[in-house]
């Protein structure tokens, strides 16, 4: 199975007519197409083909796994685009720098965000929204011990994210974002990191449903591209 063929694979869409309809009438979350950046694994035949491609089943196992990312429209049951680079930091920048457009809004769980990710999103002029460990940074700490539901603060990268960014190749200037705090059901907290900054426009009660949509939409789609791949014919 070659990479074209595994991507052609992570395409697939539960209908064509849903599919159909979402590319001529597509979904918005006030004016923005919802995007997740999301990794998973999937099933493989266990051929020959596989394994030079995707390497060998994990020591004692005899099924053959693929790990890949995937960026999805949230709203319409789409998978924009797929790849198959194990590493999150290089999923991340081809995808944002491929497959993204100037009305879109890139939803991350808390294993992606980094000095580098937002610098990269800078550059390239594309919004995000991130869900963040509140230990993140002193930005983030700071934030929730001053008890506020919404801030716009500037982000100064510390010397190993400047490394990262120089990496990658981007920007090292402090970087402008808005921080959110979430109060669940359970009493939990949690924060959350967006480029946008303008609480007029995106009222701060808006996000709790926006991450709402994120999960329960992801997961579907996440379970069907497993299934698909699984049950697909062995070359």
């Amino acid at each position: 199975m070659s990479s074209a063929e595994f991507a052609d694979l992570a395409r697939i869409h539960p209908e064509a007519s849903t599919r159909q309809r979402a590319l001529s009438l597509p979904r918005l979350w006030h004016g923005l197409r919802l995007l997740a950046i999301d990794g998973s694994t999937a099933r493989l035949p266990n051929t020959d083909d596989a394994r030079t491609t995707f390497g060998a089943p994990p020591e004692g196992s005899s099924v053959l796994l693929a790990r890949f990312s995937r960026l999805y429209d949230v709203l319409n049951g789409l998978v924009i685009e797929a790849d198959r680079i194990p590493a999150r930091s290089a999923s991340a920048c081809l995808l944002v720098s491929i497959a993204t457009r100037a009305n879109d809004l890139i939803l991350y769980d808390r294993g992606y965000p980094a000095f580098w990710l937002f610098a990269l999103h800078h550059q390239e002029q594309r919004r995000f929204c991130a869900r963040m460990l509140l230990a993140f940074s002193r930005e983030v700490s700071a934030f929730v011990a001053s008890g506020k539901n919404s801030e716009a603060v500037l982000f100064t990268p510390g010397p190993h994210a400047r490394q990262h960014c120089q990496t990658y190749g981007l920007a090292t200037d402090p970087i402008p974002l808005r921080l959110i705090r979430m109060k669940l059901k359970s009493g939990e907290i949690e924060g959350l990191a967006t480029s946008l900054l303008e609480e007029q426009t995106y009222p701060s009660i808006w996000f709790k449903h926006l991450y709402h949509l994120r999960w329960g939409n992801v997961r579907n789609a996440a379970s069907k591209s497993r299934t698909s791949l699984a049950s697909a014919p062995t070359p």
